[in-house]
């Protein structure tokens, strides 16, 4: 059996896995069936050329003279990865590079392979997305079971110990006022309960918008109305600037509202005793504008990319000083991106912070 470089080129034709011969000119003088199907060229358009002056562009990218050249003076093999074809339809492949020794010195000739790894680079980078989803989905159940037990158990503690106290008090007026404790926080874990909802819904894409043509300005002052009692609590201003004969725009009436109410009560929550809050609307090209501004404690720069993210706490210790179960601006997003929307924030820490967000028309 007719042998090449000591191997049989029987056994080299029937190897599925491509590969040449070049000699110390670095012209190919053997390659088998596998390269000829990876570059689509025939053994007449490579033997006898010099690598780099062969039709085939996809040679000419993955190859380098320089590694030709080291393996012919050091006599050490090389090995490394390459990438071919456009993203997504990419091809990667690992390269080894090495002499094919007669006994003699210098090295004639080199052998290269062309081993296809795109299989095991693509189910790697899979890999290690499924471990970093894991581990996200991981902090978000730590988050979520810090987060709501806490926000959910300090209603409840207020609520019970108001509960006793209503039992022992005469006084109409303080019964009253303990009566009001309790209902505020009534509805404080009813939101909680109704976040909770909305961004598992939304994750399982089967929530239920009734969607109508809605004045914004009508829901911008409404909102506006309910949340301005949470707002003199701390002697907080809100003002609006809303331009005039803004369109009507389609969204469900209630999500808007609970939108614009998250967004609020943000602003509120982290501002500063005589702060400001400014809620702002205006009409650009085929979009609408709506900006809530406060004269807060700001938001670091690095903090920024996660405040979107469900259950992330700014804070996430349990003794913070902000209640909040780290949804609102999550279910602010995914609502406003179900529209065709969008949402960014800008801030200064320990100055202010904005809030956007778009609604096409």
């Amino acid at each position: 059996m007719k042998k090449t470089d000591g191997l049989s080129k029987t056994v080299l034709e029937k190897l599925s896995i491509p590969l040449f011969v070049i000699d110390n000119q670095l012209k190919i003088v053997y390659c088998n069936k596998a390269l000829e199907d990876l570059v689509k060229l025939e053994k007449k358009d490579i033997l006898k050329k010099s690598i780099f002056e062969t039709p085939s562009t996809w040679l000419n990218e993955v190859i380098k003279e320089e590694d030709f050249k080291t393996v012919f003076e050091t006599g050490k093999q090389i090995q490394r990865m390459c990438v071919s074809g456009a993203q997504k339809r990419e091809r990667f492949f690992e390269i080894q590079i090495r002499p094919i020794t007669e006994g003699t010195t210098p090295i004639e000739k080199v052998l290269t392979v062309l081993i296809d790894i795109t299989d095991l680079v693509k189910n790697e980078v899979k890999l290690k997305t499924e471990i970093n989803d894991l581990r996200y989905f991981d902090d978000m159940r730590k988050n979520l079971i810090a987060n709501v037990s806490h926000e959910l158990r300090t209603p409840i503690t207020v609520s019970l110990s108001g509960i006793e106290l209503i039992k022992l008090e005469d006084n109409t007026e303080r019964r009253n006022e303990l009566l009001d404790i309790l209902l505020n926080n009534l509805h404080r874990q009813n939101r909680i309960i109704d976040d909770l909802v909305d961004i598992s819904n939304i994750k399982r894409g089967t929530i239920k918008l009734n969607v109508e043509d809605v004045d914004l300005e009508t829901i911008l002052i409404k909102v506006k109305n309910e949340i301005e009692f949470v707002a003199l609590k701390k002697n907080i201003k809100i003002t609006t600037d809303i331009q005039k004969n803004l369109p009507k725009i389609r969204f469900d009436f209630d999500e808007l509202k609970h939108i614009l109410y998250n967004l609020l009560d943000n602003a509120i929550k982290f501002n500063k005793d005589e702060g400001k809050v400014t809620i702002e609307a205006s009409k650009e090209g085929d979009f609408i504008k709506v900006c809530v501004a406060d004269t807060g404690i700001g938001i670091d720069i690095e903090k920024l990319e996660r405040i979107f993210e469900r259950f992330y706490q700014i804070d996430s210790r349990t003794t913070r000083k902000y209640s909040g179960t780290g949804m609102g601006l999550a279910i602010v997003n995914e609502l406003v991106a179900a529209y065709g929307g969008k949402v960014w924030v800008e801030s200064e820490p320990g100055k202010w912070t904005r809030v956007f967000f778009t609604i096409p028309l």
